[in-house]
C-alpha cells in the first residue's frame, strides 16, 4: 500500500470544498422567483470570494503542478492511422477513445477553460442584479449561467475524483506521490 497519499487527500478535500461552495447556487431560482434579491446577492458573493481564492488557487495547483507530472505517465500513444491515412481532427474529438488520443490531460484543461467561461458568464448576470429583477430574460440569463456552473463543476470534480486522482494513485510510486506532495504543499509548512 502507498504511503504518500496525503497530495491525493489534499486534492479531494478541495474538490468536496468545491461541492459545499456549489450548494449556494441550488436556491438561486426560488430566491430570483420570489424577490430575494438580496440573498442571491449574498450566495453569489461568497460564490465569487471562493472562485476568486480557493478555486482559482486550486486549478493553478493542478495546472502547473499535477498536470505537468502527469505528462509523460499519461502520455497517450500518439497519432493512429486509418488503412495509412491520418484521421482528420474531426474524428478525434468524436472518437470513443478521444481521451486516449488527444491525451486525458487536454481533456481537463478544457473542462477548466469551459468552467472559467461559464464563471464569466455567471459573474456578467450577477452584475446586472438590480437593473431590473422583475425581468425574466434576466433571471433566465443568471438561472441559465448558475446551472451551467454547477454542472460544469460539478462534473468536472467528479472526473477527477472518479478517474483522475485513482489513476494518479496507480501510476506514481511513492516517492512520485511524496515529491507531487511537497510541490502541492502538503506537509511543508507554510
Amino acid at each position: 500500500m502507498k504511503k504518500h497519499v496525503e497530495a491525493l487527500a489534499t486534492l479531494s478535500q478541495a474538490h468536496l470544498i468545491g461541492l459545499e461552495k456549489l450548494e449556494l447556487l441550488q436556491e438561486l431560482p426560488e430566491d430570483m422567483a420570489n424577490g430575494r434579491v438580496p440573498a442571491v446577492q449574498e450566495r453569489l458573493a461568497t460564490l465569487f470570494a471562493f472562485i476568486d481564492g480557493e478555486l482559482r488557487a486550486h486549478f493553478r495547483q493542478e495546472e502547473e503542478i499535477l498536470f505537468p507530472a502527469l505528462e509523460e505517465p499519461l502520455a497517450g500513444p500518439g497519432p493512429i492511422t486509418l488503412d495509412g491515412e491520418e484521421p482528420d481532427f474531426c474524428f478525434f474529438l468524436f472518437c470513443e477513445s478521444a481521451c486516449r488520443l488527444i491525451g486525458p490531460l487536454a481533456i481537463y484543461r478544457r473542462d477548466h477553460q469551459m468552467i472559467w467561461n461559464a464563471i464569466d458568464r455567471l459573474r456578467s448576470a450577477w452584475l446586472e442584479i438590480g437593473r431590473d429583477n422583475s425581468d425574466p430574460e434576466f433571471r433566465l440569463r443568471l438561472e441559465h449561467a448558475a446551472a451551467e456552473v454547477e454542472w460544469l463543476l460539478g462534473s468536472h470534480i467528479a472526473k477527477e475524483d472518479e478517474v483522475l486522482l485513482p489513476k494518479v494513485a496507480e501510476i506514481l510510486d511513492d516517492q512520485e506521490l511524496a515529491e507531487l506532495g511537497l510541490a502541492l504543499g502538503v506537509g511543508a509548512s507554510r
